[in-house]
């Protein structure tokens, strides 16, 4: 290219080396310019690699070099943050959910209405009763021994059912007792990185009442989020 064919050994050298910034070690004096590529191929792929989401912005660049250029010339702090997982990646079947290093979700609410879970595992259990009293009635009329064994094959898997949302139900008010008080998260939970917490309204039983608000943690450094808490933004 006529922008470097031109170029002294020295020169290229010089070139490669302001690419290669802090990767290039005081071993690395004595090396020419080939020998530096040679050594550092992988890192000049990187750095030579433009970053395509950013084109109509910036042209075609690697934004993080320029922007460890553009810092040089400040004196004050920039925060500067590179995640691999940002919550989930797409594939040909749709969006695959992945760890999000970006921030987390609170998924156990502040507030959290006990009366109202009451009263939805109390629907669920009156409604498989109401399915075993309609078995009962059909297993009294009818006559075929064969039927009336199939009814009480479903009248055993309705009981089991029935039993599972009853100890379910007990075991959900001993959970929300511990974790809440008056409606309200107890305190020493506002971090929400309790794992038994958070696991059972993310994916286990109370996901219906789970929060998608994004958890602002007081001095929980898990996410660039949480790091950014710390900046002195003035």
């Amino acid at each position: 290219m006529p922008s470097i064919k031109v170029l002294t050994a020295d020169e290229e050298r010089a070139i490669i080396c302001r690419m290669l910034k802090s990767y290039i070690t005081q071993k690395d004096d004595s090396l020419s310019a080939d020998e530096l590529i040679n050594k550092y191929r992988s890192e000049l792929t990187d750095l030579c690699s433009v970053d395509k989401d950013t084109v109509d912005s910036f042209g075609h660049v690697n934004t993080w070099w320029v922007f460890g250029e553009v810092a040089k010339h400040f004196n004050y702090d920039i925060f500067m943050a590179e995640v691999d997982n940002i919550g989930y990646k797409r594939t040909k079947r749709g969006e695959k959910e992945m760890p999000n290093e970006l921030f987390e979700l609170e998924y156990a609410p502040l507030k959290l209405d006990a009366s109202l879970v009451e009263k939805d595992y109390h629907a669920a259990i009156d409604a498989v009763c109401l399915e075993i009293t309609t078995i009962y009635d059909k297993k009294a009329k009818e006559k075929k021994a064969d039927k009336i064994a199939q009814l009480d094959a479903k009248l055993n898997e309705l009981n089991d059912k029935k039993s599972t949302l009853e100890a379910e139900f007990t075991e959900i008010k001993a959970f929300i007792d511990k974790y809440y008080a008056a409606g309200t998260l107890k305190a020493e939970y506002n971090e929400r990185t309790d794992a038994a917490l958070i696991n059972e309204f993310k994916n286990g039983r109370l996901q219906k009442y789970r929060s998608e608000a994004v958890a602002l943690h007081e001095s929980t450094y898990n996410t660039v989020l949480d790091y950014m808490r710390a900046l002195d933004w003035e």
